[in-house]
């Protein structure tokens, strides 16, 4: 059931050595176009990256992103100004990592998402380094790799958090 898996998800920093397959990062990249979006625009774009050396020097220019040295992939989901508004993009491309997030761990990938927009140094340092156009928002990164061992279920359920009950 979904629920299990989302129960199971978390931020995971530390990951095997071992590369995941192109098909894999199809199923992933699937998962996030299939999430919705407002007015059905779909206009998340996204940057998948496989090479070891962007990945650990990126690592070094942001220090929210470090386990990005460790991962086999990572991804940056940007927000496309010219199809949608950017007031949009955030949740749009926000309801895109959640499904990759999800996919990812239903084939034993962890993953771990981290913000990019709206802080200007980050901003400017994913541009630079990935040469990004100004029309594109990018939203986070989301660095993926195999798992060291399975996590573990946690229980967040607390029904004092609900504000009404109907």
């Amino acid at each position: 059931m979904i629920l299990d898996v989302i129960k199971k998800r978390r931020s995971v920093r530390h990951y095997l050595a071992k590369p995941i397959a192109e098909e894999q990062i199809n199923e992933i990249l699937e998962a996030a176009m299939l999430a919705p979006t407002a007015r059905n625009l779909q206009e998340w774009r996204f940057i998948a990256v496989t090479d070891k050396t962007k990945l650990q020097a990126i690592a070094k220019l942001n220090s929210h992103a470090q386990m990005t040295a460790e991962a086999a992939l990572s991804i940056i989901i940007c927000g496309d100004t010219n199809i949608n508004k950017p007031e949009y993009i955030y949740a749009d491309c926000g309801a895109a990592i959640e499904n990759m997030l999800l996919q990812a761990l239903s084939m034993d990938i962890g993953s771990c998402w981290c913000a990019i927009g709206p802080d200007e140094v980050r901003l400017k340092t994913y541009r630079e380094f990935y040469q990004i156009p100004d029309h594109l928002i990018p939203v986070a990164a989301v660095q993926f790799g195999y798992l060291i061992e399975p996590t573990t279920e946690v229980k967040r359920f607390d029904g004092q958090k609900v504000i009404y009950y109907r």
